[in-house]
């Protein structure tokens, strides 16, 4: 179970990875702000399974009150559409649907100091809140199908353990759940207690989510078959009893990318197939935020600088993709051989594979 200075930690971990890309942005060249008071958020864009829409998240500061609207546009920039408003701040990232006709997304309640998830269809406008108890729920994703929505949820209902009639501390039960779209009837599926918030990831047959959980010093990387809520263990990380910690699963299943963040500039990698072997350290000296995949031996990586680079995991070598900076994790999208990336904290700009012509899409202009 969960006691309160490990939950602390977890919410520290989150914060982190927020200032890490706040401390990018600061050490990125200053960008043309679109207005005033209209930045675009820290949430990474999102780019739709059929290639042709880009979600991102701007927000509007009046006063103390934040504003966070989620808007679409094309890849090159036309066509944009403000799809929802939300009177307070969009957690984390935006997941599209596989059909790319809804999206589903975690929003901070500042009055139940909560965390719910919601949806939206991005043709008709129409949102949905899926989760409304008094709880923090983190990372949402589709199932394959589309008919539900798993999440991590933090329960913040305490309850206080007692060892020899004594009072001990309370803990904080963290599992990964789902709720059908239809219904909003929700089920746990794991029950460790302990799962990273942002450390978890379908196996893209979508039969089966990892994710990681804390045991001591070790983090252990397990699975849940997601049909017969049966969970196991496939591998133990020894001496990873510290830092923040992600997980994701390459395009065509094959191999599992872990990333490890100390501070700020230290980081750690690994791969490890999905069966728990072989598994991998690899090169993480232009690694500060967690990559992204281009194929099952290549990953799209940041440094501390904001520098983008394609990391060739069989060679074990980077190769600098241009010399644009990016605040944000960048998007690679593989239908249109292009890098999708955010330049300050007010431009999004488009860029091909190479690095070589980036162009500015986001506010539209005639020329970069």
């Amino acid at each position: 179970m969960y006691n309160i200075g490990v939950h602390k930690k977890q919410l520290l971990i989150l914060l982190f990875f927020v200032a890490t890309t706040l401390v990018i942005i600061k050490l990125t060249a200053k960008e043309e702000i679109v207005e005033a008071h209209l930045l675009i958020s820290p949430t990474p864009l999102s780019l739709s399974p059929s290639g042709e829409k880009l979600a991102f998240v701007t927000t509007e500061k009046n006063d103390s009150e934040l504003t966070d609207r989620i808007q679409i546009m094309n890849t090159d920039g036309s066509n944009l559409q403000q799809i929802t408003i939300t009177h307070g701040m969009v957690n984390g990232s935006l997941a599209w649907s596989s059909d790319s006709k809804k999206i589903v997304f975690s929003v901070v309640d500042n009055e139940a100091k909560a965390i719910h998830v919601r949806i939206v269809d991005v043709q008709s406008l129409k949102d949905k809140e899926m989760t409304t108890c008094n709880n923090l729920d983190f990372t949402p994703r589709w199932s394959p199908d589309g008919n539900e929505i798993y999440f991590v949820r933090v329960k913040k209902d305490i309850h206080l353990r007692h060892k020899n009639n004594l009072l001990k501390e309370p803990s904080y039960p963290i599992n990964l759940w789902r709720v059908n779209i239809d219904s909003n009837q929700e089920e746990q599926l794991t029950t460790t207690n302990d799962i990273y918030p942002l450390s978890w990831d379908w196996k893209q047959d979508g039969k089966r989510c990892f994710y990681l959980v804390t045991k001591g010093k070790f983090t252990e990387v397990r699975s849940v078959d997601i049909q017969a809520t049966k969970e196991e263990k496939v591998y133990t990380l020894k001496g990873w009893g510290h830092g923040a910690r992600f997980i994701s699963c390459s395009p065509n299943e094959g191999n599992i990318l872990f990333f490890r963040q100390t501070d700020l500039v230290k980081t750690d990698l690994w791969l490890l197939k999905a069966d728990g072997s072989d598994k991998k350290k690899l090169s993480s000296k232009r690694c500060v935020l967690m990559p992204t995949w281009i194929t099952d031996n290549q990953i799209l990586t940041v440094d501390e600088k904001g520098g983008m680079w394609n990391f060739d995991i069989e060679k074990n070598q980077y190769k600098r993709l241009g010399l644009e900076v990016t605040s944000r994790h960048p998007v690679w999208g593989t239908k249109a051989n292009k890098v999708f990336f955010v330049k300050g904290n007010g431009t999004i700009w488009a860029m091909d594979e190479d690095g070589s012509n980036p162009q500015r899409i986001y506010p539209a202009i005639l020329s970069p």
